[in-house]
């Protein structure tokens, strides 16, 4: 097949009128005429393609035909894999895509056209510091049967030079225009008009890691793949707030800071902690909506289906539900804000083409090193961890309790993501997620009869609520123990020694 390479691009959601205006900035001397672009996307009916972690599109520009096969977004960042070659006409061709990655298997699927995507793009090349960048602005419509949505975005693509111009340029159009980077590709948009039910909440998509990937390729498509989770769900929390939108957008922020604290040894530097710093205020901005979510649809609503007098609960429930609303804006307001759209291409940045990235660090060898190493390492510290913690699990204070949570927690995170390099132990991985998830769901529990008497404060709340919260913390502690023996006994699925 032709061309075996990796496209380096940036995505940003731009409003009309101010895609004009920086058309008209790049390019003083008139717009650039657009070219009509038409695409069909194929896949099999249950997305197998997609589900491996890549798309195929045949797309018609002008005459010519050509067919692309590219991986998902979350796999590869900014970089991603992109194998391209001309076709006769408007079906993909099979036979060109021998030697890529994604022909594995290929052959035996059976695919047809899922949707088509139209656009009308200007471009304009721009040099920035030697390099040189395309810069595409695309106005289209996705269309599946008689479903469709219309959409505005920017593309900047490194064609030649150095990344961290790439990165350098898109930071001053940004300030200058107002950009908000994007992770949504147009594939996506096809998928999601296919979604009927439209299931609110952008879930993390793992990535792929290989046995012998460097650690730090491997943290670059963790990262990057948890930075997606949160653009996405913002994205959707811009255009309606919804409970699982919030929830999925902090779970994507607390896998973040969980992937920064176990590769902290390789991507330590001096641009880190302000990169902490600000996912901290993302999730401070989140976590009042969150906690009120969970003690609405958790204790208030146990409560309310219980006989009794309902009068006091319903009192509550209305005041509660005005500090819901106020939450709600809080966290909009924060996803719709410059401060926001600066943290994703910020961190983005870092994550690039951050000063951890450069050749002759302290952490070089273990940057370089096979992920296999790195994660059997990590994923035995963060083990051991968890088990110094839950030694007297008996005597754990509410504050210990919620500690352990946060360290199994980074545990799991660390099997969801490091369970590649060691697909040998298959059922080892099945038994060690499911208890691990089980204790999880025990230990969230009681954290959340916690913050729940957190949120009452000074509030006058109904004897029935209080006495059921404290009975339910009873039972949950003994449930949590019985999960913790569970867990306890249960066997890695990496080696211990390396």
């Amino acid at each position: 097949m032709i061309g075996d390479n990796h496209e380096v691009e940036l995505k940003f959601e731009i409003d009309p009128e101010r895609a004009q205006a920086l058309i008209a900035h790049l390019c003083p001397g008139g717009a650039p005429p657009a070219r009509k672009l038409e695409s069909i996307y194929f896949d099999t009916s249950d997305q197998a393609l997609r589900n491996r972690g890549f798309t195929l599109r045949v797309r018609k520009d002008g005459r010519r035909w050509t067919q692309t096969v590219k991986t998902c977004a979350a796999s590869n960042g900014a970089a991603r894999g992109e194998w391209e070659a001309p076709v006769k006409g408007g079906s993909p061709d099979l036979d060109l895509l021998r030697g890529a990655p994604a022909a594995a298997g290929l052959a035996s699927l059976s695919l047809e056209p899922l949707f088509s995507v139209i656009v009308e793009r200007q471009t304009v090349t721009s040099v920035e510091a030697g390099s040189t960048i395309e810069v595409s602005l695309d106005k289209g419509v996705t269309t599946h049967g008689t479903r469709s949505t219309s959409f505005s975005e920017l593309e900047l693509e490194l064609k030649s030079g150095d990344r961290a111009a790439l990165f350098l340029f898109a930071g001053r159009l940004r300030k200058a225009f107002s950009l908000r980077p994007g992770f949504t590709t147009k594939a996506d948009r096809g998928f999601a008009l296919m979604d009927k039910k439209g299931t609110p909440g952008r879930r993390f998509r793992a990535p792929v890691l290989l046995r012998k990937m460097a650690a730090g390729v491997a943290f670059k498509t963790i990262a990057l793949a948890a930075l997606e989770q949160i653009a996405g769900n913002a994205e959707d929390l811009r255009e309606k707030p919804d409970a699982e939108v919030i929830h999925q957008m902090r779970v994507g922020a607390r896998r973040l800071q969980s992937t920064l604290s176990t590769f902290k040894r390789i991507v330590s530097d001096g641009r880190m902690e302000a990169v902490r710093t600000e996912l901290k205020w993302l999730l401070g901005e989140l976590d009042q909506a969150r906690n009120l979510d969970v003690f609405f649809s958790g204790a208030l609503a146990r409560a309310l289906r219980s006989k009794g007098n309902k009068e006091d609960l319903l009192a509550l429930k209305g005041r509660f539900r005005i500090a819901r609303n106020a939450a709600y804006a809080r966290a909009r307001a924060a996803a719709e804000g410059d401060r926001f759209s600066a943290l994703l291409l910020d961190i983005m940045t870092w994550i690039e083409v951050g000063p951890w990235t450069e050749a002759g660090g302290k952490a070089t060898a273990q940057r370089d090193a096979p992920i296999s190493q790195f994660a059997a390492n990590a994923l035995e510290k963060a083990r051991r961890k968890v088990r110094k913690r839950a030694c007297s699990f008996d005597d754990l204070s509410r504050e210990g309790r919620h500690k352990l949570r946060i360290q199994t927690k980074t545990l799991r995170y660390s099997a969801d993501v490091f369970e590649g390099p060691f697909k040998a132990h298959a059922k080892r991985v099945r038994r060690f997620s499911g208890k691990i998830k089980a204790l999880l769901d025990c230990l969230g529990e009681l954290n959340d009869v916690a913050t729940g008497e957190k949120l009452l404060g000074d509030h006058p709340a109904p004897k029935c609520l209080t006495d059921r919260q404290a009975s339910r913390e009873k039972r949950l502690i003994g449930s949590a123990r019985r999960a913790w023996d569970a867990f306890d006994e249960t066997k890695r699925f990496w080696p211990k020694q390396v």
